[in-house]
C-alpha cells in the first residue's frame, strides 16, 4: 500500500504544512484546480491507461519534486522515474538525471502525458521511443534505467506494441526534452459517482463508512497522528515497499510539472 510518506505528501497538499481544514471541493489551489479534481484526474488516468503498470509497481506516482532529486542525484545519468504532474490535471511524466562533467546533476522532465496522448500510444511506448537531439543533432534516448536501476527495456519490455518506427517523440531544440505545461480546464465534479467507483475499485483499506473523498478528514491522510497507518489511501500503492518518500513541492534544476 501506500507508505507513511506517500500519506503525508497528499496530506500536505491537501491541507497545507499546518494540516488546517481542507480547502472547499470547488476552490483553486495554487496550480489552479483543486486538490480533488487533481486527485480524481490521477484516478481516471490510472483506471483507463495505467492501471497494469501502477499494480507492477513500475510507477511511483506521488513523489514530489523535492523528493524525486533525492531520489535520483545519486543515480547514474539515464536513470528516471515516473510520478504524477503537478500542474496538468491528469498527467504522467517522466524525470531523469544528468551528471555533466563539472556541476551538481542537472534533472529534466518529459512534458506531461494526458488520457488524450496514452489513448493513441501507451506509456511504455512513448518511453521507449523517446528521444532527443543531442549533440551533432544525433537523436538520443536519455530514459536508459528505470528507478532504482532496471534497464529500461527490461522493466517495459513486457508491455511494449509492435510499433517501432516513426513513433519517437522529441523534445525541444533546447535539449532539455521538456515543454511549456499547459493547464488543462478539465476539473470535473468531486465526489461525482464517477469518482466514487474509481475510489472503489482501487482504494482498498477504508474501513466501512469511512467516506467519500469530500468527507475524509486530515486523520484519514495523516498516518503520524495515528497508532494504525494502514487506512486511508494505501490500496493504492505501487509495490515498492521500504521506499521513503518526501513531502516537498518544488525543484531549482528542472521547470515545474
Amino acid at each position: 500500500g501506500l507508505g507513511r510518506d506517500h500519506l503525508l505528501m497528499l496530506a500536505e497538499k491537501l491541507f497545507g504544512k499546518g494540516g488546517g481544514w481542507p480547502e472547499p471541493p470547488g476552490a483553486d489551489g495554487a496550480s489552479g484546480f483543486s486538490f480533488w479534481a487533481w486527485l480524481d484526474g490521477i484516478l481516471g488516468l490510472l483506471q483507463e491507461h495505467l492501471k497494469q503498470l501502477w499494480k507492477d509497481g513500475l510507477i511511483l506516482g506521488f513523489v514530489s519534486r523535492k523528493q524525486e532529486k533525492k531520489l535520483l542525484k545519486g543515480k547514474r545519468t539515464g536513470t528516471f522515474l515516473i510520478r504524477f504532474s503537478e500542474s496538468v490535471l491528469g498527467g504522467v511524466t517522466c524525470t531523469w538525471v544528468e551528471h555533466p562533467t563539472s556541476g551538481p546533476p542537472a534533472f529534466r522532465a518529459v512534458v506531461p502525458y494526458t488520457a488524450a496522448e496514452l489513448a493513441s500510444l501507451a506509456l511504455p511506448d512513448i518511453i521507449r521511443d523517446y528521444q532527443l537531439l543531442v549533440e551533432e543533432n544525433i537523436p538520443e534516448n536519455p530514459l536508459q534505467f528505470l528507478y532504482p536501476d532496471t534497464p529500461r527495456d527490461e522493466a517495459f519490455g513486457p508491455y511494449y506494441s509492435q510499433r517501432q518506427d516513426g513513433m519517437a517523440r522529441h523534445g525541444t531544440g533546447t535539449g532539455t526534452g521538456t515543454l511549456p505545461p499547459e493547464l488543462r480546464d478539465l476539473e470535473p465534479l468531486p465526489g461525482s459517482p464517477d469518482v466514487q467507483e474509481l475510489l472503489q475499485s482501487l482504494v482498498e483499506g477504508l474501513e466501512p463508512g469511512a467516506g467519500t473523498l469530500e468527507t475524509l478528514e486530515a486523520a484519514d491522510l495523516m498516518p503520524d497522528i495515528l497508532e494504525d497507518t494502514d487506512g486511508g489511501l494505501e490500496g493504492l500503492g505501487p509495490g515498492l515497499p521500504g521506499e521513503c518518500w518526501g513531502r516537498g513541492w518544488g525543484t531549482e534544476a528542472s521547470p515545474r510539472h
